[in-house]
């Protein structure tokens, strides 16, 4: 299983990628909201795969966890197949590469250490994704 801490003091909203075996392509899904403090398993399967993505951003300090690997991500709730084809309704997030090696399980600690500011283009996203959560 793939599990998230969030040791910082505000909410961060988290999606993942992973290879599904099962339907023969990769997969990104999020988000979801991980409180100050609490620990979440967005992949509660055993990992069967060495490598596995994140990208994760805070909900009022404009902090985010980012890496080198672009992927598709949508501003409300989404699951997306083959994420690296690009659709215009979609924006892309650089996602961090995890390496879990051989284990079966994975826990992620999001600290303000291991993250960094947002960009200007990120903040805009940001604001689409508050303004999306509070029309429901």
């Amino acid at each position: 299983m793939l599990q998230f801490e969030n040791k910082t003091s505000m909410p961060v909203y988290l999606s993942i990628a992973y290879y599904d075996s099962s339907e023969g392509m990769f997969m990104t899904e999020g988000w979801w909201c991980i409180h100050s403090n609490e620990t979440i398993t967005p992949y509660a399967r055993q990992l069967d795969n060495r490598y596995y993505y994140f990208y994760a951003h805070s909900s009022g300090n404009n902090f985010e966890w980012a890496g080198d690997t672009e992927l598709n991500v949508f501003h409300q709730p989404f699951k997306l197949k083959e994420p690296s084809h690009c659709v215009t309704s979609h924006s892309t997030k650089k996602f961090k590469k995890l390496d879990v090696g051989n284990s079966k399980s994975y826990l992620v600690r999001l600290t303000h250490h291991s993250s960094s500011p947002l960009s200007e283009e990120d903040q805009i996203f940001i604001k689409m994704f508050r303004d999306a959560k509070q029309l429901k």
